[in-house]
């Protein structure tokens, strides 16, 4: 059953992991078949592509723990306390954020010029729909860690590149 989002207080960023290469069509049927995980848009080089709609839940940013920026910023979204999958929680990141899957270019988990315009073009878009500016922009490491998920890896190998990322996105808000 799908859940409406309750609010959204952010735009969380992530990369398609290397799973699937060939296309954003190719990522989203191996998530549909393979994962309950699932994107509220997919981004490659200049394709934008519509994966669930902003008002549904998407599992894309939980975790077992959050960071402590992440517990201050969402609050009761981001339990303090860490869960198991015996006791997991409903109450997550995932019912307050949109996220935006950005497939890499590169080998090395890196994206092309283009496909980092197209990306900050529509975080930016995001962002000034929902009116969150943009303290309301996150990677998904920023909420869950960077022991739990290196991602985007690009942004969390290079972190010159997130604040030239983020610069971007500032820049068309």
């Amino acid at each position: 059953m799908e859940r409406r989002l309750q609010e959204i207080k952010a735009v969380v960023v992530h990369w398609d992991a290397g799973v699937v290469k060939d296309s954003i069509k190719a990522l989203k049927d191996w998530m549909v078949s393979e994962t309950d995980h699932m994107y509220h848009r997919f981004v490659r080089r200049n394709e934008v592509n519509y994966g669930r709609s902003t008002n549904y839940r998407c599992v894309h940013c939980g975790a077992p723990k959050y960071t402590q920026e992440a517990i201050r910023f969402f609050g009761d979204y981001c339990p303090s306390w860490r869960h198991t999958k015996e006791t997991p929680h409903l109450n997550s990141p995932n019912n307050c954020t949109i996220g935006i899957c950005i497939l890499h270019d590169f080998d090395d988990g890196g994206y092309s010029v283009e496909t980092m315009k197209t990306a900050a073009k529509l975080a930016a878009e995001m962002l000034a729909f929902f009116r969150l500016g943009i303290d309301g922009f996150w990677t998904h490491s920023m909420i869950c860690g960077e022991d739990y998920k290196h991602c985007p890896k690009a942004f969390v190998e290079n972190p010159t590149l997130w604040k030239e990322f983020r610069g971007m996105v500032e820049n068309y808000l």
